[in-house]
């Protein structure tokens, strides 16, 4: 977190054989985003309880009617942040996954190379204008050897190194394919290592980052 309390959030959930995972970002952070988080979590929590007839895209769907009704109501809305997301459902027994974002991707990293599954290009949260749509699923058959990783953008978005500038995606990505195939706990090393040393002295923490990496063989013991 870049302050006490974060914008970013993970949620995770078995259901009827899969198991659901998502790594969520609020627009803000700090207590606006916490309090985004907090939304989020309970919203999971409400549409997921004694259910298992859901997909990714289903939950999403639901999300934004949830924020519909309970900011319906407000003549001038004052919240104006919504959740970057990424939501898998895997079935490790079909080694099926299926994807629905926000904004957020997926990256697949397999046979030395990475693959990114993109979202929709919709908003989670209170409708205020913006750009409100259908989510739809993603379906891709995993390997036992792939390594997957789901993020916010406060890593890639960061300031630092010799110029100040932003660590940027393509950067993240080789960092990633560098790191891939090692232990899960060196990985996480990896990572906060070398944000610290891209920061330096000079650079102050802009936004939350999360960096999550699965291993979908892991799921085989569910």
């Amino acid at each position: 977190p870049k302050d006490i309390v974060s914008g970013d959030f993970n949620w995770a959930r078995q259901i009827n054989g899969k198991v659901f995972f998502s790594v969520a970002d609020c627009t803000g952070h700090g207590v606006p985003g916490a309090f985004m988080s907090l939304l989020g979590l309970e919203f999971f929590r409400q549409i997921t309880a004694g259910r298992e007839d859901l997909d990714p895209a289903t939950i999403l769907n639901e999300m934004n009617e949830h924020f519909d009704i309970v900011f319906g109501d407000t003549e001038e809305l004052s919240l104006k942040d919504g959740i970057d997301l990424a939501l898998c459902a895997y079935d490790h027994k079909k080694q099926v996954l299926e994807y629905a974002g926000a904004f957020n991707p997926v990256y697949i990293v397999r046979d030395q190379e990475i693959m990114e599954i993109k979202g929709d290009r919709i908003i989670v949260g209170a409708d205020y204008g913006m750009q409100r749509g259908t989510f739809k699923n993603r379906t891709l058959k995993i390997r036992e050897d792939d390594m997957l990783y789901m993020f916010t953008d406060g890593y890639a978005d960061q300031f630092g190194g010799p110029e100040g500038k932003k660590f940027k995606y393509r950067r993240f990505r080789h960092l990633l394919m560098s790191i891939h195939h090692l232990p899960m706990e060196e990985q996480k090393d990896k990572l906060y290592e070398n944000m610290k040393e891209w920061m330096g002295n000079q650079h102050e923490q802009i936004d939350d980052q999360t960096v999550i990496g699965i291993r979908p063989a892991s799921f085989s013991s569910y």
